[in-house]
């Protein structure tokens, strides 16, 4: 598995100014990466199966047993993250054209390594998620970012200027007198933040990862520069209160428990904005596609599997329709992502201790089976799941926000195991009481009912995270705060 830094790190960006002709540079080494890429996978994914398919490996049966297998066998790389970093790192010596290799284009061992990096994330979920069958190649443009690790304050094929605020890209991989730079500008305006200026007022001294990443914005190129920094996040007056926060995760909304607060809010208010646009534009693109390729469709108009449909002819109303349709998704993304920044900023003054439930929402986009109905039409019929609303809610993405920004400020982020059935706890029966999943409210022993999710919140809050099981609720102070949490929850 992936091994995790103790230190905190975060991430902030610097807009770039690049010229045409430097774009079109950057995107020849993005290119030069992406073929790495397929290349590094490609032969990872021979060498493993071929190894996999031998007796010997076939008589392992225990994982220890695997991995002594793997280590024992000759192979051109270790299946550890550091192996097949340090493995890809020297495939920038392979040729581009016959008579030039990756390191004539600039691509050193450093930006190879940190691109091993990424292949070993995916190796690592074909390896442990049983969910992941195969590992996809990159597509052209794919690869949106080229960087390198710092060690010794260098970044290896990247020079800074601190003081004129611009930053240099080696192109040719030589040194000293023979290197060939391209200097971008840094975009900083006059009136930035503590939070901005701090990264780039020790230089490289803290900063761990440099990159150069492109992002398509309104149908155009635009780069951007990320430095991964080491420490806590630089205080921009969203400051941890005390206390702890209980919080339930649902498809769209959350519900929250705290000493101060009782609410559910709804996750990404705007999430579904351009849907009706959206669905146009793929439903133009789907008649267009099927229109000029009518072999690549069965006879009810679903697409054929690859192995069976011939190159696709595209129109040029098709691609402006693509565009537009990446740029849609574009806003729609950073929408979603505003608003949960702005709901976590809301939530960190509640408290400095926060406990929600690990729910599985990769789950919750399946299909359920079949539901009841008639006998002729019920074969056809199923349960959806919730896929449409955590698209346009993002429940995930929301915990992630919440989780590196509790963390980032020293507080406590606790995910425990959704079987401890905090919606099912009745703490003044000391029991837990099943509930249909479409009975929103619940009725305690006691005669009060609670709107369900309120009272999972409740008490999520007080449970013993200190625990090995993490089952056991502190019934005793759910009493205590109990006549508090409902005079809170008329407040709503």
């Amino acid at each position: 598995m992936a091994i995790k830094r103790a230190t905190p790190n975060y991430v902030i960006t610097y807009p770039l100014k690049v010229e045409k002709w430097q774009a079109d540079i950057i995107d020849q080494r993005l290119e030069l990466l992406r073929q790495i890429y397929n290349y590094a996978i490609s032969h990872l994914m021979g060498k493993y199966l071929w190894l996999t398919n031998t007796k010997t490996f076939k008589q392992c049966k225990s994982i220890k047993e695997k991995q002594a297998f793997f280590n024992q066998n000759p192979c051109p790389m270790t299946f550890t993250q550091y192996g097949i970093a340090n493995w890809v790192a020297k495939l920038n010596q392979r040729s581009v054209d016959g008579n030039r290799t990756f390191i004539d284009f600039g691509i050193n061992g450093e930006m190879a390594a940190l691109l091993g990096m990424t292949i070993w994330n995916a190796w690592d979920k074909y390896m442990f998620d049983s969910k992941c069958d195969q590992i996809n190649k990159k597509r052209p443009g794919q690869i949106n970012a080229l960087g390198a690790r710092v060690k010794s304050g260098y970044a290896s094929g990247f020079s800074f200027d601190f003081e004129k605020m611009n930053i240099s890209i080696n192109v040719n991989g030589k040194r000293k007198s023979q290197a060939k730079y391209i200097t971008m500008p840094i975009v900083t305006h006059k009136n930035q933040t503590e939070y901005e200026l701090t990264p780039l007022k020790e230089g490289l001294k803290n900063i761990r990862i440099v990159k150069i990443a492109k992002q398509i914005v309104r149908g155009k190129r635009k780069y951007y520069l990320q430095l991964t920094v080491e420490g806590k996040v630089p205080s921009k007056g969203h400051e941890l209160g005390k206390g702890r926060v209980g919080i339930d995760v649902g498809p769209q909304n959350i519900a929250i428990c705290s000493d101060t607060r009782v609410s559910i809010e709804r996750l990404a208010k705007d999430g579904e904005k351009d849907q009706k646009k959206i669905d146009s534009i793929r439903s133009a693109m789907y008649r267009s596609r099927k229109e000029n390729n009518p072999n690549n469709f069965d006879k009810n108009g679903a697409y054929k599997p690859k192995e069976e449909h011939e190159p696709c002819n595209n129109t040029i109303r098709y691609m402006k329709l693509s565009i537009e349709l990446k740029e849609l998704y574009r806003r729609k993304a950073a929408r979603i992502k505003l608003q949960h920044i702005l709901l976590a900023n809301e939530l960190l003054k509640l408290g400095n201790i926060f406990v929600v439930e690990d729910n599985p929402i990769s789950e919750w986009k399946e299909k359920k089976g079949k539901t009841k109905g008639d006998t002729i039409t019920s074969s056809q019929k199923c349960r959806k799941g919730w896929r449409r609303s955590i698209t346009h809610h993002s429940p995930a993405m929301f915990i992630n926000v919440l989780k590196n920004k509790v963390e980032g400020r020293g507080g406590r982020f606790i995910k425990v195991d959704c079987y401890n059935a905090a919606t099912q706890y009745d703490f003044t029966a000391r029991k837990f009481i099943k509930h249909g999943i479409q009975e929103r409210y619940i009725t305690l022993s006691d005669g009060r009912t609670h709107q369900r999710d309120i009272m999972a919140a409740f008490n999520l809050q007080h449970l013993n995270t200190d625990s090995k099981e993490m089952k056991e609720y502190n019934t005793e102070q759910m009493h205590v705060d109990y006549l508090k949490f409902c005079e809170l929850e008329k407040q709503m």
